[in-house]
């Protein structure tokens, strides 16, 4: 075998491992302990609210609301950047985002 084709076999041989060795994902996020939520069940609770000028949005139990609907077994009777007042059949019930999402974005606790 020819020296050059010697140096080939080598640089092959030292390769492969490498090339099939897990390459590890620097983006991809640690691991959950107890594996991850299932993406096709919603989320429970309150877990959005969007507030403009022209609408006023929450998605609670993965259903988007408006002031008006009905969820929960109540009515929707305000939607504020950080709560959603509900009226339920044992009066009124208070939803709040939880205080790691109001410290994301900066939002004052009510």
């Amino acid at each position: 075998m020819s020296e050059r084709a010697c140096l080939v076999l080598m640089l092959v041989l030292l390769v492969a491992p490498v090339a099939t060795a897990e390459l590890v994902d620097p983006t991809r996020p640690p691991a959950v302990p107890g594996g991850a939520p299932d993406p096709a069940e919603p989320r429970r609770g309150l877990t959005s609210i969007l507030v403009s000028p022209e609408r006023r949005l929450a998605t609670i139990d993965g259903e988007t609301v408006r002031v008006g609907d009905r969820v929960q077994g109540g009515r929707v009777l305000a939607i504020s950047p950080t709560t959603v007042r509900l009226a339920g059949p044992d009066g009124p019930l208070d939803l709040t985002l939880v205080p790691p999402v109001l410290r994301k974005w900066n939002l004052p606790e009510e």
